[in-house]
């Protein structure tokens, strides 16, 4: 069988992505589409009259794929996926999901793991500021910024005044955009 029907849903998922293809649908649609795309396979949901099936050696389907410009990332490295993957989300200003990978990277290589590894401070930081879109998304996002801000404090690293000012002001205040539900600030704690 091919490399592509050993992917997993992610990795399908990134591979149509780097190639500005429709990554939608479900795992067999999108691997179809990778095929199609990369070696010229056509749909199997078309119909045709013949087929033929030949057996390929790994070998020729690695150089095949390397020929289409398809290159295989070792997922193996988990610390680096991890990073890669919190600061897409923080880029992309999903604040939850970006937290959830920070949490998830720091449970695994923080000071506390049994792989303890540096986590850089742009990743703190870029976290920290798509939790500060929106006055702190009304509020929701006060909790995770206080945390986040006690992480970095535990790491030696500095918060930026404007940054700590920030989310303090607007964990308590009200007004356009601090609100959630008619509610001020949810995390007092923010401001002790």
């Amino acid at each position: 069988s091919d490399l592509i029907s050993k992917l997993r849903f992610r990795e399908v998922q990134r591979e149509l992505e780097r190639r500005a293809l429709d990554a939608s649908g479900t795992l067999s649609a999108m691997k179809n589409r990778l095929r199609a795309a990369t070696v010229g396979v056509k749909d199997p949901t078309t119909t045709e009259t013949s087929t033929k099936s030949r057996i390929i050696d790994t070998d020729a389907i690695n150089e095949a794929f390397a020929q289409q410009g398809i290159n295989f990332e070792d997922t193996s490295d988990e610390y680096n996926a991890l990073i890669k993957e919190t600061l897409e989300r923080a880029e992309k200003k999903h604040w939850k999901g970006a937290t959830r990978k920070l949490r998830k990277l720091s449970r695994r290589f923080g000071k506390l793991s049994s792989d303890p590894r540096p986590i850089p401070e742009d990743v703190y930081m870029s976290v920290l500021r798509s939790c500060m879109e929106h006055r702190l998304h009304g509020a929701r996002a006060a909790e995770s910024a206080r945390k986040i801000m006690e992480l970095m404090v535990d790491e030696g690293y500095e918060i930026p005044n404007d940054v700590a000012n920030f989310c303090v002001k607007n964990s308590l205040d009200d007004g356009p955009d601090a609100t959630h539900d008619g509610f001020g600030g949810v995390d007092t704690a923010l401001a002790r």
